[in-house]
């Protein structure tokens, strides 16, 4: 366990004492900043991932394809529930053959599907 030295400093008269976290301050602010550019730098690594297409074999980027978020209608249920829309699976369409890949709700895609060039929502009315 670390032990911190903190310097402590007289706030006002009513002898409050408040410990002087200036430095503690600067190191955490310049820790949420690399934080903050790590997280940028995965992003950017992300959107090289690729998807292969089943039919074709073309293997496209995420950065450069559309991502389909396909909504379905819940019809109410009960006396006190609304209808509302809720999310299915999403798709992206093959830019050489244009047949649609279906991307199931796996948690790591679901991930990365804000790293698409686009999202279009799209609602199903069967």
């Amino acid at each position: 366990m670390r032990t911190l030295n903190i310097d402590f400093v007289n706030a006002d008269k009513s002898d409050v004492i408040l410990a002087d976290t200036q430095e503690l301050d600067r190191k955490l602010l310049e820790t949420q900043r690399t934080l903050y550019n790590l997280e940028e730098e995965k992003k950017e690594i992300q959107k090289g991932s690729c998807i292969k297409c089943r039919k074709c074999s073309t293997i496209s980027q995420i950065r450069n394809l559309g991502y389909r978020q396909i909504h379905y209608y819940v019809r109410p249920s009960g006396c006190t529930e609304g209808d509302y829309w809720a999310e299915s699976a999403g798709e992206v369409i093959c830019p050489n053959c244009k047949i649609v890949i279906r991307l199931y709700d796996i948690p790591k895609i679901m991930e990365l599907k804000w790293l698409f060039k686009n999202i279009d929502k799209v609602y199903d009315h069967r």
